[in-house]
């Protein structure tokens, strides 16, 4: 594990207790548990999610609760160099952009060109 996996880890151990400290504070409201501690119940609940994602991620796993309903990636990708520069000049972290737009009729490869760039 190299330091960054590490630090990841034990940010997630941190968020684990976390959680846990609000979840045992839960308890003793037993039945009208105060809509700000529910708040904070499910903003720790996602930042460990996330948390356990990333790291999965960076182990070179992948995670069951991630969703994956891409399309199938070809290898075979002919052309299109322009398009992918622009996109990749779009995203890149120096432009202030949002982001890119790919337009199109249906059927000219928007999507393979979004798989080919992602």
């Amino acid at each position: 594990m190299d330091d960054q996996d590490q630090a990841l880890q034990r940010t997630l151990n941190r968020a684990r207790r976390d959680f846990q400290i609000l979840e045992d504070e839960k308890t003793v409201f037993w039945i009208q548990v105060p809509v700000h501690l529910q708040i904070e119940l499910e903003e720790k609940q996602k930042e460990v999610t996330s948390l356990e994602v990333r790291l999965s991620q960076l182990q070179g796993k992948r995670p069951e609760s991630l969703p994956d309903n891409l399309p199938p990636y070809n290898d075979v990708f002919v052309g299109r160099k322009k398009e992918i520069a622009r996109c990749l000049e779009a995203l890149s972290p120096e432009v202030r952009g949002w982001g890119v737009a790919i337009d199109g009729i249906g059927g000219i490869g928007k999507t393979a060109l979004a798989l080919k760039v992602a």
